[in-house]
């Protein structure tokens, strides 16, 4: 797989995950909604399950994107890996790598930041004295604070990772157009 290829679906991966980031955001947002008509003794605990579900179902979607997160902060790991290969195989032809070799540790570091942030999600979601360990509510104030937290970090991690990648992925091609690597078109047959 080229690294190309590779970027790509990267790219592709975290603008998923920016999508699931707004949904999220617009779920947690959303108004718990509005009685049509007014009962003579409404009951209490009716609105109160509505919006413990819904604190639940959030829940559930920040420990998926935990998940999700921290495989692609994995494959970022294997990019570091494939960037130093290539690196290593373009000053083996002679090339200055200087310049690669700094994005790369630049990268890397945009990483660990985003790995403290990622972290920082887990904790929080990890220690979550607000729900009981089957992810049902237990204290709906606190709730919402632990997941507001926990979004704020894991969106934190996420825009880290998307800019690291950007980054990276502009001195790559900053780089091999000053070393004449660029692709070229295919030739087109003459008509």
């Amino acid at each position: 797989m080229n690294l190309t290829h590779l970027k790509s679906k990267l790219f592709r991966l975290i603008g998923g995950l920016s999508v699931a980031g707004v949904m999220l955001a617009g779920a947690v947002a959303t108004p718990s909604g509005t009685a049509l008509a007014q009962t003579a003794t409404p009951p209490a605990r009716v609105g109160q399950q509505v919006r413990d579900e819904r604190l639940e179902r959030v829940y559930q979607r920040e420990q998926a994107w935990l998940t999700t997160q921290q495989q692609n902060l994995d494959k970022m790991n294997q990019i570091v890996s494939r960037v130093q290969a290539y690196i290593i195989a373009q000053q083996g032809r002679g090339k200055d790598v200087s310049a690669l070799q700094a994005a790369l540790t630049t990268f890397q570091q945009q990483i660990a930041t985003a790995q403290s942030s990622h972290n920082t999600a887990a904790t929080v979601l990890s220690n979550h004295a607000d729900f009981d360990a089957n992810g049902k509510v237990t204290d709906p104030n606190l709730a919402r604070q632990t997941l507001l937290d926990g979004r704020q970090a894991l969106r934190a991690a996420h825009q880290i990772m998307r800019q690291a990648v950007v980054d990276l992925h502009r001195a790559i091609r900053t780089w091999r157009e000053a070393n004449g690597l660029t692709a070229r078109p295919a030739a087109t047959p003459d008509k």
